[in-house]
């Protein structure tokens, strides 16, 4: 399937045999392809979510969510996990194949990063979440997390004071930043408590 538009209305197209399914585009304000190339899911701009399945129809009822964060996939694969809020405004982790929950926990944001983990918010506190299992990887106690790059992200226990900190939540370099970026090709922009801009590297 691709996804296909033109005025006024979108849809999927069938790439085996050409068969289009047609959506009024006021009736639509997300729609994407899952892993394995099937349409998986379309959201209405009344907020209301859909499975479709394999031939682009819509499937019976509603899901039970507001919004679905889907991170970006790499060359090699589509995500598999993603993250959605319910009727409720909490979020939680989803199979995209299935929409299933995966783990029962329940989170108050759930922000998408790389390498199979998701930055998730419980009260105050911020923590990480492996993305397969549903598993915490460390206990939410940071009041700041950045992005994960290259192995290193950066961390606040405060608010004020940043440095970074390993998957363990192990800090790598201890908190000493007035602010601290995330790192990018293995290089990130801090800067520091008593004035001045830098950059270090992993």
């Amino acid at each position: 399937f691709c996804i296909w538009s033109d005025d006024g209305a979108a849809g999927l197209l069938r790439l085996t045999d050409g068969q289009r399914s047609t959506f009024p585009l006021g009736d639509i304000a997300a729609l994407f392809i899952d892993r394995n190339g099937l349409p998986a899911i379309i959201s209405g701009r009344n907020g209301g979510w859909l499975r479709l399945d394999a031939a682009g129809q819509k499937q019976a009822g509603p899901l039970d969510a507001q919004h679905i964060r889907v991170p970006a996939g790499s060359d090699r694969r589509a995500p598999t996990t993603g993250a959605m809020q319910t009727s409720r405004g909490k979020w939680r982790l989803v199979d995209l194949a299935t929409l299933k929950p995966l783990g029962r926990n329940l989170f108050d944001d759930i922000l998408t990063d790389e390498g199979g983990r998701f930055r998730v918010l419980q009260g105050a506190l911020w923590s990480a979440i492996d993305a397969r299992s549903g598993k915490l990887l460390f206990a939410p106690r940071f009041r700041g997390l950045g992005p994960f790059g290259a192995g290193l992200a950066p961390a606040s226990l405060d608010g004020r004071l940043w440095g970074y900190i390993n998957v363990d939540a192990e800090w790598v370099l201890p908190p000493k930043y007035s602010s601290a970026g995330p790192f990018r090709a293995r290089m990130a922009r801090v800067n520091l408590a008593e004035g001045g801009t830098g950059f270090i590297d992993a």
